[in-house]
């Protein structure tokens, strides 16, 4: 049986997304990255399982960092994730008169160019912790395009979710609905799509990301040579002096897509470590990013 979102186990989550409108609402941008910051050093303090996961992507992405090197940008990402909560909270009840300063966006030329044969578009984005409030601000600044999305777990999450997509973006599509991705490519829209993620053994190829074997999504490929569609990069990055954000659209990506999958697949790999190495703090390390192994190899993330 499916539990109302209004169920009495919700109402705590209900209180703590009541306190976080009601912080966008007071507070001033510049006073919710300061308590952004706060939040993520407690995070960092407490939460034991997520600093072992940023800690171990973090040892295995940056071998020739020293220790002193990988501790204080293991600091820095919790910081940023903090920050990214208020982010997200600003992503998603800011007003536009809040937000319409903060966005600097580099290479939309680039966008308009790719668009003018009338092909679908691939934005490939990244899973920075800029990620939410980095959407906002493209839609804010008149990108038309359809944000891809995977369902989460938890109920009162996913409805919270698609609430607010229905409300921001003109069209929002689950991840694994193919044939609607498929359908607005073909259309000649623009897809706003994060391939860094491990999707497990399904539909997938190990290639190097920061030279370790990773479970990369081979669907990147096959829904723009499927649909012939174009591709670009987005990258978003939070300015370290509290003005706002830089936003970058890449020029489209030549010789992509091909029919060598594995060819593909380590292009989009490669071009995410060009977009982390500019700001390797904002990346979400703190995702389990080399969760699935070649049979033969060890686990990267057990304490055992």
């Amino acid at each position: 049986m499916t539990r109302s979102i209004y169920h009495p186990v919700y109402w705590p989550a209900w209180c703590l997304i009541g306190v976080l409108w009601l912080l966008i609402q007071l507070l001033s941008y510049r006073m919710l990255l300061c308590l952004g910051k706060i939040i993520g050093l407690l995070i960092f303090k407490l939460d034991k399982r997520q600093r072992h996961i940023a800690s171990v992507n973090i040892n295995l992405c940056f071998p020739s960092l020293d220790d002193k090197e990988k501790a204080n940008l293991l600091r820095q990402s919790f910081i940023s994730v903090g920050i990214g909560i208020f982010e997200t909270g600003l992503a998603w009840w800011g007003s536009d008169r809040k937000l319409k300063n903060l966005g600097h966006i580099h290479g939309i030329d680039n966008l308009k160019a790719t668009k003018k044969d009338g092909k679908g578009l691939i934005l490939f984005g990244i899973h920075f912790t800029t990620l939410e409030i980095a959407g906002r601000l493209f839609a804010l600044h008149g990108c038309d395009f359809a944000i891809i999305y995977r369902a989460h777990k938890n109920a009162f999450i996913n409805h919270l979710m698609k609430k607010i997509r229905q409300k921001r973006y003109p069209l929002a599509i689950e991840r694994n609905n193919v044939r609607a991705i498929l359908k607005a490519l073909k259309q000649g829209k623009v897809i706003w799509y994060t391939p860094d993620i491990d999707a497990g053994y399904y539909d997938h190829i190990f290639v190097p990301f920061f030279g370790i074997s990773a479970a990369s999504m081979t669907a990147t490929s096959r829904l723009a040579l499927i649909s012939k569609s174009n591709a670009l990069v987005s990258t978003y990055y939070r300015r370290d002096d509290g003005t706002g954000y830089d936003i970058y659209l890449s020029p489209k990506l030549e010789n992509f897509p091909t029919k060598n999958i594995k060819k593909d697949v380590t292009l989009i790999n490669q071009k995410i470590e060009e977009a982390v190495l500019k700001k390797p703090e904002q990346y979400l390390w703190q995702y389990k990013r080399f969760k699935t192994r070649p049979k033969d190899e060890r686990r990267f993330y057990s304490t055992k």
